[in-house]
């Protein structure tokens, strides 16, 4: 009878256990990148100029935009941006945004990556966000989408440059 009793409340604490939270073991994912220019930019012109990507890149910047302080260089802001996983609709995304504007050089800041489904698929309606690493891929898509808008950027700032003397 010991023993049986010993076998049920194992089996009952095995159960219970694979019920806990795993909150802890889904990848957050964040991705930091300094951009440095050749040319020592002053502050003010660069942080005009990245303004002026973040208008074009996102094509509404008062939607995207929270702060912008040009005193300290700060821009933070929002983006958003297409998942797309095999045999899955794409699915949009969102993510935060810092950009620290120093003399000739950036530093991008991205995290708070979400992913929402369609509520038609995984909801009553509308359009529910997920925790991030749910899906596979998720990690690896958001840093490549981060270095795409960073490569943009480098390159927006560098065309503003060249095309200067007009």
């Amino acid at each position: 009878m010991k023993q049986l009793s010993i076998i049920l409340l194992s089996i009952v604490l095995t159960i219970l256990s694979g019920c806990a939270s795993t909150t802890n073991n889904t990848p957050l994912v964040e991705y930091q990148e300094i951009i440095e220019f050749d040319k020592d930019i002053d502050k003010s012109i660069l942080f005009d100029r990245t303004r002026l990507w973040l208008a074009e890149a996102f094509v509404d910047s008062e939607e995207v935009i929270e702060l912008a302080d040009k005193e300290t260089g700060v821009i933070v802001g929002n983006g958003g941006m297409k998942y797309t996983f095999p045999l899955i609709a794409p699915m949009p995304g969102r993510f935060s945004l810092r950009i620290d504007v120093k003399d000739g050089r950036l530093r991008t800041t991205y995290s708070n990556f979400k992913i929402y489904f369609s509520g038609s698929q995984y909801s009553s309606g509308g359009w529910t966000d997920i925790r991030e690493g749910t899906q596979s891929g998720y990690p690896e898509q958001s840093i490549t989408a981060a270095k795409k808008l960073n490569d943009d950027l480098k390159n927006f700032i560098k065309q503003i440059d060249a095309d200067s003397s007009w």
